[in-house]
């Protein structure tokens, strides 16, 4: 889950560890659901409205089908339930409703970040910079220099997306989009750290 985005909306099959009944402050009825993706254990909430639709399923050792709305908020991750099906009974109808439903979750949230955006919810410092172009003489870069750069990255964790490109003699060989968990928070210092590396012709900034 660290590769996702801040809000993501994702098509997952899980077992269900174990199920906790709870009952809102308006009287009705929800569960916790606790889950794992082999490494980690989640709270999952199955809030009222679905949870009165999909209460039967919700049983210990139950395998299901699910779509979820992940929210990471620096080191914590919350997931919601969005939609919830047996996966010993898809067919081909719940096939289509569940890749129709996929499609608008991933809509709505597209569509509610660009109203923030355009209200000003979102907002950057005016010297944001939006991305990092890291420029790479291919004939000096060594691969032992990709671990150092992964370690800055880490080390300066930010929103600032970085991308690399491969020179060898003058010509562009080879562009490479970082994954946006590695995303930086752009500084002088780290320039200066990144144009310390061997191979390293340049770092420009957007």
């Amino acid at each position: 889950m660290e590769k996702l985005e801040n809000v993501s909306i994702v098509r997952s099959a899980f077992i269900i560890d174990e199920v906790k009944y709870k009952i809102s402050k308006s009287q009705r009825k929800f569960a916790i659901l606790t889950i794992s993706d082999g490494e980690e254990r989640y709270e999952l909430p199955v809030w009222p409205e679905l949870y009165a639709q999909k209460s039967s399923l919700l049983q210990e050792n139950q395998l299901v089908y699910a779509i979820l709305q992940i929210e990471r908020n620096d080191n914590t991750i919350k997931l919601q339930c969005k939609w919830l099906e047996d996966l010993a009974n898809v067919d081909d109808k719940l096939i289509k409703q569940y890749d129709d439903t996929y499609d608008k979750l991933k809509e709505s949230i597209h569509t509610e970040d660009f109203r923030k955006k355009r209200n000003g919810f979102v907002k950057r410092g005016e010297n944001f910079i939006n991305s990092l172009k890291i420029r790479i003489n291919a004939e000096k870069f060594r691969f032992t220099k990709v671990l150092e750069l992964k370690e800055i990255f880490k080390a300066n964790p930010g929103k600032t997306k970085v991308e690399l490109e491969f020179y060898l003699e003058n010509n562009k060989i080879a562009h490479l989009e970082i994954d946006s968990a590695l995303s930086v928070n752009y500084k002088e210092e780290l320039k200066s750290k990144i144009l310390s590396l061997q191979g390293i012709v340049d770092v420009l900034s957007n």
